[in-house]
């Protein structure tokens, strides 16, 4: 069903990213394959096919405990995944028994040849990978490096789609061939180094989220110590240097309302001589990761805000919404009115 819709077959409709298929279209179907696997008469096929497809489909109509299934209906005679990661997932599964059952993983390669810049196709090649054994999985995220893609050297769409088939599983590679990881991990900490003015946000946004993303697997060490050896380099520039010393603060943002230690690094970071360090640290300290209740876990919940008060803040900073205030609202009064008057300060300026 996945694979018929790129080519928007007749008696075929996409909804939410789901195949939605006819249902005699399905009965025949599963008619054709029952009576393959069992060796019975089309006729008596048919029949189990129409059982089948009452089985597994949700029935809309029983109390909500009872619904099981994972075929939906789609108005009067169509049907659906119940949610397109049934069909992501049941999709890689043919795609590795067919290139399993004909010893030909040919057939695993050129469906990344064809659908590895295909949004509709994301989903379904992660969960191909991430399922492969760890030589296999190894020549696939090969391949992906190797694609013949438009601008790579510019988008590096190849490179930032096999780091995420890493953080999906990364160890299948570092057991198959750990110099290809590290080759991976190079280019990212190499792309997150370099000035974002010259790299584009987006894909510097992209490439920091990919890092975060990784440090939460099981090659974190082999990532931080990457990041420490450019650190510490003699070839890297200052900038470089302190660009880096970000990038290892931004791996521990998941920790930024749990640890204070990290949230004053951060804070700090708005201080500092680099203007690449003060924005980075301005819009960690202005994300949804810095809640009211992160804050309140902190030995002071006015921490944040008494630090704040003796640090120069750039203008990003001031530009809080409302809806951050309201993210905010259970912890402590005079926070709250801190960014209450930094709001209204920001009205009355020119």
């Amino acid at each position: 069903m996945h694979t018929q819709n790129s080519k928007k077959e007749k008696g075929k409709k996409e909804k939410e990213g789901r195949i939605v298929i006819n249902r005699d279209e399905l009965i025949a179907w599963f008619g054709r394959e029952i009576k393959t696997l069992k060796q019975i008469q089309l006729y008596e096929a048919k029949a189990e096919a129409k059982r089948l497809l009452n089985l597994i489909s949700v029935r809309v109509a029983a109390p909500q405990e009872h619904r099981t299934g994972i075929l939906t209906q789609q108005g009067l005679d169509g049907y659906a995944f119940i949610h397109k990661i049934f069909q992501d997932y049941l999709c890689a599964q043919e795609i590795i028994y067919k290139a399993d059952n004909e010893g030909n993983f040919d057939i695993i390669l050129n469906h990344i040849q064809d659908y590895l810049h295909d949004s509709y196709w994301q989903d379904v090649l992660l969960l191909l990978i991430a399922q492969l054994k760890p030589k296999k999985a190894a020549k696939a995220i090969q391949e992906i490096l190797n694609h013949d893609s438009q601008y790579e050297s510019w988008l590096h769409r190849n490179l930032l789609f096999a780091a995420t088939c890493l953080a999906e599983n990364p160890q299948p590679l570092k057991i198959a061939d750990n110099s290809l990881l590290q080759k991976i991990l190079a280019a990212l900490v190499t792309l997150a180094a370099s000035d974002s003015r010259r790299v584009g946000y987006q894909i510097h946004q992209q490439v920091f989220q990919t890092l975060s993303d990784l440090n939460q697997t099981e090659i974190k060490l082999d990532l931080v110590q990457l990041l420490k050896d450019r650190a510490n380099s003699d070839q890297d520039t200052q900038s470089q240097e302190t660009q880096v010393k970000l990038e290892q603060n931004q791996l521990g943002q998941n920790q930024l309302g749990q640890n204070p230690t990290v949230l004053k690094s951060f804070l700090a970071g708005l201080q500092d001589n680099n203007n690449t360090v003060r924005h980075q640290a301005s819009e960690i300290l202005t994300s949804d990761r810095l809640t009211s209740d992160s804050l309140n876990k902190l030995d002071s919940p006015d921490y944040y805000l008494t630090t704040l008060h003796h640090t120069s803040l750039p203008k990003n900073i001031q530009n809080l919404s409302l809806s951050a205030i309201f993210r905010l609202d259970n912890t402590s009064e005079s926070l709250v009115n801190t960014l209450l008057s930094w709001l209204k300060l920001l009205q009355n300026e020119p």
